[in-house]
């Protein structure tokens, strides 16, 4: 039986201590920076597992609303970072830019729903709705992929597709070599 009446030695007892430390110099302060990467929020996509040949066209279909895809022709290396693609279009939803590694080479074009790089030997023909919107005498060295580089979630495409493209006459006739299907090699 404990007795409430009387205190117990056991019960602790608080007071307040104040401690004083000894004076620093003082360091004048880094300021603040903010560190940009091109990778930032450009962090997804895919790329074609067969090459884009010389005469041949790499073709998306955009979705309705997109808030970043770049579709573009790359070396092949899983990168998906805004500058990566030598040649890409851009699509926002303001419009569609032509880009050459990471920079705007012509204006922004109204949005579309099919956007086509054609590899040709002197450059890279782009065209959205089957308008060319830029031609780039920057020609594609070595082997070019498609690749498609996403910044937001809910940004995708569809129905991509490599194709054979000809020239006759100022007339282009595609015609469809690879399309991107689960059971395609």
């Amino acid at each position: 039986m404990v007795d409430m009446s009387r205190p117990s030695s056991r019960i602790p007892t608080y007071q307040e201590v104040q401690v004083c430390y000894p004076a620093r110099a003082a360091v004048p302060g880094i300021p603040g920076r903010v560190d940009i990467h091109e990778n930032n929020g450009w962090n997804g996509g895919a790329r074609s597992i067969k090459p884009v040949p010389a005469g041949s066209y790499f073709q998306v279909r955009l979705p309705l609303t997109a808030y970043g895809v770049s579709v573009g022709l790359s070396d092949g290396a899983f990168d998906h970072s805004y500058g990566h693609a030598s040649h890409a279009l851009v699509a926002r939803p303001s419009g569609i830019t032509p880009v050459e590694h990471g920079r705007d080479v012509a204006a922004e074009q109204p949005v579309g729903a099919v956007v086509r790089l054609v590899r040709r030997e002197g450059g890279v023909r782009m065209l959205v709705d089957d308008v060319v919107v830029y031609d780039s005498a920057v020609p594609v060295t070595g082997k070019a992929y498609g690749d498609v580089t996403l910044y937001s979630m809910v940004d995708f495409v569809d129905e991509p597709i490599i194709g054979a493209y000809h020239e006759t006459g100022g007339t282009a006739e595609l015609s469809v070599v690879t399309a991107f299907a689960e059971d395609a090699g």
